[in-house]
Protein backbone atom coordinates (compact mmCIF):
# COMPACT_ATOMS: atom_id res chain seq x y z
CA UNK A 1 0.00 0.00 0.00
CA UNK A 2 2.74 2.39 0.91
CA UNK A 3 4.47 1.66 -2.39
CA UNK A 4 1.32 2.42 -4.35
CA UNK A 5 0.81 5.65 -2.46
CA UNK A 6 4.42 6.57 -3.12
CA UNK A 7 3.98 5.85 -6.85
CA UNK A 8 0.80 7.91 -6.94
CA UNK A 9 2.53 10.79 -5.22
CA UNK A 10 5.43 10.56 -7.66
CA UNK A 11 3.00 10.65 -10.58
CA UNK A 12 1.29 13.70 -9.14
CA UNK A 13 4.64 15.39 -8.69
CA UNK A 14 5.58 14.44 -12.24
CA UNK A 15 2.37 15.95 -13.62
CA UNK A 16 2.94 19.04 -11.53
CA UNK A 17 6.50 19.35 -12.83
CA UNK A 18 5.30 18.89 -16.42
CA UNK A 19 2.72 21.60 -15.94
CA UNK A 20 5.32 23.89 -14.41
CA UNK A 21 7.76 23.15 -17.26
CA UNK A 22 5.11 23.92 -19.89
CA UNK A 23 4.26 27.17 -18.15
CA UNK A 24 7.97 27.97 -17.95
CA UNK A 25 8.37 27.31 -21.69
CA UNK A 26 5.44 29.62 -22.42
CA UNK A 27 7.02 32.27 -20.25
CA UNK A 28 10.33 31.81 -22.08
CA UNK A 29 8.57 32.18 -25.46
CA UNK A 30 6.85 35.33 -24.26
CA UNK A 31 10.17 36.70 -23.06
CA UNK A 32 11.77 35.88 -26.44
CA UNK A 33 8.91 37.64 -28.23
CA UNK A 34 9.34 40.68 -26.02
CA UNK A 35 13.10 40.62 -26.64
CA UNK A 36 12.57 40.53 -30.44
CA UNK A 37 10.01 43.30 -30.18
CA UNK A 38 12.38 45.36 -28.05
CA UNK A 39 15.22 44.81 -30.52
CA UNK A 40 12.97 45.90 -33.43
CA UNK A 41 11.90 48.95 -31.42
CA UNK A 42 15.53 49.80 -30.74
CA UNK A 43 16.30 49.56 -34.46
CA UNK A 44 13.40 51.87 -35.23
CA UNK A 45 14.60 54.26 -32.55
CA UNK A 46 18.09 54.28 -34.03
CA UNK A 47 16.61 55.02 -37.48
CA UNK A 48 14.53 57.81 -36.00
CA UNK A 49 17.59 59.20 -34.25
CA UNK A 50 19.49 59.13 -37.54
CA UNK A 51 16.61 60.87 -39.29
CA UNK A 52 16.39 63.43 -36.50
CA UNK A 53 20.09 64.11 -36.82
CA UNK A 54 19.78 64.44 -40.61
CA UNK A 55 16.77 66.74 -40.35
CA UNK A 56 18.53 68.78 -37.69
CA UNK A 57 21.52 69.23 -39.97
CA UNK A 58 19.26 70.17 -42.89
CA UNK A 59 17.36 72.58 -40.68
CA UNK A 60 20.59 74.14 -39.54
CA UNK A 61 21.75 74.49 -43.14
CA UNK A 62 18.42 76.00 -44.20
CA UNK A 63 18.48 78.35 -41.26
CA UNK A 64 21.96 79.53 -42.21
CA UNK A 65 20.89 79.96 -45.83
CA UNK A 66 17.83 81.88 -44.70
CA UNK A 67 19.98 84.15 -42.59
CA UNK A 68 22.17 84.80 -45.62
CA UNK A 69 19.11 85.62 -47.74
CA UNK A 70 17.78 87.96 -45.09
CA UNK A 71 21.15 89.65 -44.93
CA UNK A 72 21.28 89.97 -48.73
CA UNK A 73 17.70 91.27 -48.77
CA UNK A 74 18.58 93.86 -46.18
CA UNK A 75 21.47 94.96 -48.33
CA UNK A 76 19.24 95.11 -51.44
CA UNK A 77 16.62 97.13 -49.61
CA UNK A 78 19.14 99.84 -48.99
CA UNK A 79 18.17 101.39 -52.36
CA UNK A 80 17.05 105.00 -52.43
CA UNK A 81 13.45 106.07 -52.94
CA UNK A 82 14.22 107.17 -56.48
CA UNK A 83 15.61 103.75 -57.31
CA UNK A 84 12.60 102.05 -55.75
CA UNK A 85 10.25 104.30 -57.78
CA UNK A 86 12.16 103.48 -60.95
CA UNK A 87 11.97 99.77 -60.15
CA UNK A 88 8.23 100.12 -59.47
CA UNK A 89 7.69 101.96 -62.77
CA UNK A 90 9.54 99.24 -64.69
CA UNK A 91 7.53 96.58 -62.89
CA UNK A 92 4.25 98.31 -63.72
CA UNK A 93 5.39 98.70 -67.34
CA UNK A 94 6.07 94.97 -67.55
CA UNK A 95 2.68 94.24 -65.98
CA UNK A 96 0.96 96.52 -68.51
CA UNK A 97 2.82 94.82 -71.37
CA UNK A 98 1.78 91.40 -70.11
CA UNK A 99 -1.84 92.53 -69.75
CA UNK A 100 -1.72 93.87 -73.32
CA UNK A 101 -0.43 90.52 -74.55
CA UNK A 102 -3.13 88.70 -72.60
CA UNK A 103 -5.82 90.94 -74.13
CA UNK A 104 -4.41 90.32 -77.60
CA UNK A 105 -4.41 86.57 -77.02
CA UNK A 106 -8.00 86.72 -75.75
CA UNK A 107 -9.06 88.64 -78.89
CA UNK A 108 -7.28 86.13 -81.09
CA UNK A 109 -8.96 83.30 -79.20
CA UNK A 110 -12.39 84.92 -79.68
CA UNK A 111 -11.65 85.45 -83.38
CA UNK A 112 -10.61 81.81 -83.66
CA UNK A 113 -13.83 80.68 -81.98
CA UNK A 114 -15.86 82.91 -84.33
CA UNK A 115 -14.04 81.53 -87.37
CA UNK A 116 -14.53 78.01 -86.03
CA UNK A 117 -18.28 78.59 -85.69
CA UNK A 118 -18.44 80.05 -89.20
CA UNK A 119 -16.47 77.13 -90.63
CA UNK A 120 -18.72 74.68 -88.80
CA UNK A 121 -21.80 76.38 -90.26
CA UNK A 122 -20.18 76.36 -93.71
CA UNK A 123 -19.41 72.65 -93.37
CA UNK A 124 -23.01 71.90 -92.35
CA UNK A 125 -24.34 73.92 -95.29
CA UNK A 126 -21.92 72.16 -97.64
CA UNK A 127 -23.04 68.77 -96.34
CA UNK A 128 -26.68 69.77 -96.89
CA UNK A 129 -25.87 71.01 -100.41
CA UNK A 130 -24.00 67.80 -101.20
CA UNK A 131 -26.95 65.76 -99.95
CA UNK A 132 -29.29 67.85 -102.10
CA UNK A 133 -27.07 67.39 -105.16
CA UNK A 134 -26.86 63.66 -104.52
CA UNK A 135 -30.66 63.48 -104.35
CA UNK A 136 -30.96 65.46 -107.58
CA UNK A 137 -28.31 63.26 -109.22
CA UNK A 138 -30.19 60.12 -108.18
CA UNK A 139 -33.44 61.58 -109.52
CA UNK A 140 -31.66 62.52 -112.78
CA UNK A 141 -30.26 59.00 -113.11
CA UNK A 142 -33.73 57.57 -112.47
CA UNK A 143 -35.20 59.82 -115.19
CA UNK A 144 -32.43 58.80 -117.60
CA UNK A 145 -33.12 55.13 -116.89
CA UNK A 146 -36.83 55.71 -117.49
CA UNK A 147 -36.01 57.58 -120.71
CA UNK A 148 -33.77 54.77 -121.93
CA UNK A 149 -36.42 52.18 -121.10
CA UNK A 150 -39.10 54.17 -122.94
CA UNK A 151 -36.90 54.56 -126.03
CA UNK A 152 -36.15 50.84 -125.93
CA UNK A 153 -39.86 49.98 -125.71
CA UNK A 154 -40.68 52.36 -128.59
CA UNK A 155 -38.02 50.78 -130.78
CA UNK A 156 -39.27 47.28 -129.97
CA UNK A 157 -42.96 48.17 -130.36
CA UNK A 158 -42.57 49.90 -133.74
CA UNK A 159 -39.75 47.71 -135.10
CA UNK A 160 -37.35 50.63 -135.52
CA UNK A 161 -34.25 48.47 -135.64
CA UNK A 162 -31.47 47.59 -133.23
CA UNK A 163 -30.16 49.78 -130.41
CA UNK A 164 -27.17 49.55 -128.01
CA UNK A 165 -27.37 48.28 -124.46
CA UNK A 166 -28.56 50.53 -121.65
CA UNK A 167 -27.64 52.95 -120.21
CA UNK A 168 -27.56 55.22 -123.26
CA UNK A 169 -25.04 58.03 -123.58
CA UNK A 170 -26.18 61.50 -124.67
CA UNK A 171 -24.79 60.87 -128.14
CA UNK A 172 -26.69 57.58 -128.40
CA UNK A 173 -29.89 59.24 -127.15
CA UNK A 174 -29.50 61.97 -129.77
CA UNK A 175 -29.03 59.36 -132.50
CA UNK A 176 -32.01 57.28 -131.33
CA UNK A 177 -34.18 60.38 -131.00
CA UNK A 178 -33.31 61.42 -134.54
CA UNK A 179 -34.30 57.95 -135.70
CA UNK A 180 -37.57 58.29 -133.81
CA UNK A 181 -38.17 61.69 -135.40
CA UNK A 182 -37.44 60.27 -138.84
CA UNK A 183 -39.85 57.43 -138.21
CA UNK A 184 -42.36 59.93 -136.88
CA UNK A 185 -42.11 62.00 -140.04
CA UNK A 186 -42.66 58.87 -142.11
CA UNK A 187 -45.71 57.95 -140.04
CA UNK A 188 -47.06 61.50 -140.33
CA UNK A 189 -46.59 61.37 -144.09
CA UNK A 190 -48.28 57.96 -144.29
CA UNK A 191 -51.07 59.26 -142.10
CA UNK A 192 -51.64 62.31 -144.28
CA UNK A 193 -51.58 60.17 -147.42
CA UNK A 194 -54.08 57.77 -145.90
CA UNK A 195 -56.32 60.65 -144.85
CA UNK A 196 -56.34 62.03 -148.39
CA UNK A 197 -57.00 58.59 -149.86
CA UNK A 198 -59.75 57.88 -147.36
CA UNK A 199 -61.38 61.25 -147.98
CA UNK A 200 -61.42 60.47 -151.70
CA UNK A 201 -62.69 56.90 -151.36
CA UNK A 202 -64.44 56.75 -147.99
CA UNK A 203 -67.29 59.23 -148.45
CA UNK A 204 -70.90 58.03 -148.73
CA UNK A 205 -74.35 59.46 -148.55
CA UNK A 206 -76.02 59.47 -145.18
CA UNK A 207 -79.40 57.78 -144.93
CA UNK A 208 -82.55 58.58 -142.96
CA UNK A 209 -84.16 61.97 -142.75
CA UNK A 210 -81.41 63.62 -144.77
CA UNK A 211 -82.40 61.60 -147.84
CA UNK A 212 -86.13 62.25 -147.29
CA UNK A 213 -85.49 65.98 -147.26
CA UNK A 214 -83.44 65.68 -150.40
CA UNK A 215 -80.35 66.80 -148.55
CA UNK A 216 -77.03 65.29 -149.21
CA UNK A 217 -75.17 64.38 -146.01
CA UNK A 218 -71.65 63.00 -146.06
CA UNK A 219 -69.58 61.27 -143.46
CA UNK A 220 -66.07 59.88 -143.51
CA UNK A 221 -65.63 56.15 -143.22
CA UNK A 222 -62.23 55.21 -141.80
CA UNK A 223 -61.21 51.55 -141.65
CA UNK A 224 -60.25 50.11 -138.26
CA UNK A 225 -56.75 49.28 -139.45
CA UNK A 226 -56.21 52.92 -140.38
CA UNK A 227 -57.57 54.04 -137.00
CA UNK A 228 -55.06 51.75 -135.23
CA UNK A 229 -52.18 53.14 -137.27
CA UNK A 230 -53.30 56.69 -136.62
CA UNK A 231 -53.46 56.01 -132.85
CA UNK A 232 -50.00 54.40 -132.86
CA UNK A 233 -48.56 57.30 -134.82
CA UNK A 234 -50.08 59.88 -132.49
CA UNK A 235 -48.81 57.98 -129.43
CA UNK A 236 -45.32 57.72 -130.91
CA UNK A 237 -45.44 61.42 -131.74
CA UNK A 238 -46.35 62.43 -128.19
CA UNK A 239 -43.76 60.13 -126.60
CA UNK A 240 -40.96 61.19 -128.93
CA UNK A 241 -41.69 64.87 -128.39
CA UNK A 242 -41.76 64.40 -124.61
CA UNK A 243 -38.37 62.68 -124.46
CA UNK A 244 -36.90 65.09 -126.98
CA UNK A 245 -37.87 67.97 -124.68
CA UNK A 246 -36.43 66.12 -121.65
CA UNK A 247 -33.17 65.50 -123.50
CA UNK A 248 -33.03 69.18 -124.47
CA UNK A 249 -33.33 70.11 -120.79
Amino acid sequence: MELRESIAQDQERTETLKSQMEELERNIQNVDTKIHHTEATLKDLRKLQDQIATKTAERSTLFKEQQKQYAALSEENEDTDEELKEWKAKFEEKIALLESRISKLEREMNDTETKGSFLKQTINESIWEISKLQTEAEAHISMKNERDLTIQKLFERHNLGSFPNCPFSNEVVLNLTNRLKSRLMDLDKDLQDKKIAEVDSGLELTDGSERSRGGKGWKRIIPRESESRMYGASQLTATARKHASERAR
